[in-house]
């Protein structure tokens, strides 16, 4: 087995198009709010490379046997004026996302290592991301890269009252 993780380049759309809809799909099974439409996962996939762009930060894919089989998305970002200069910036994973038939094989954590390389060489100290409620495996795969909750996110549907 021959893995390889490097910056993701043009010739990778049509695979990170996959995983991008994949990724939605795997979601609204969960939160039955993603878009699960190629057009959607192009707009994302779109939405992706423009953060990446504005926010200095890094799309990695993850190679097996010379074929793309994961990415994840790393942006850099900083908190609000009331935290710390000295942790206020902080890399962010907005995306990732491993083939079903990859996933619990070390593929995954070894992107989340070369993340983590990535941000300490810009001197950023700490990662962040958010994962949905109601997905634990997603949630335990996290917790055994040393993730902890940080914060809690809440939400309310508001009915329609027209």
């Amino acid at each position: 087995m021959s893995l390889l993780i490097r910056p993701a380049a043009p010739d990778d759309h049509d695979a990170l198009l996959s995983q991008f809809l994949g990724l939605n799909r795997y979601e609204h099974a969960i939160s039955d709010d993603r878009r699960t439409d190629h057009q959607g996962a192009l707009e994302s996939l779109e939405g992706a490379w423009r953060n990446i762009a504005a926010k200095g930060g890094s799309a990695l894919v993850v190679e097996l046997d010379g074929r793309v089989v994961g990415h994840l998305f790393l942006l850099f970002e900083e908190d609000d004026v009331f935290i710390r200069d000295d942790v206020r910036s902080y890399g962010y994973i907005s995306s990732l996302f491993i083939q079903e038939a990859m996933r619990g094989s070390g593929v995954g954590k070894a992107l989340m290592v070369e993340a983590e390389r990535i941000a300490a060489a810009r001197g950023v100290h700490r990662l962040m991301l958010y994962v949905l409620a109601e997905n634990p495996n997603a949630q335990r795969f996290y917790a055994d890269a040393g993730f902890a909750p940080h914060g809690l996110e809440m939400m309310k549907p508001i009915a329609d009252k027209t």
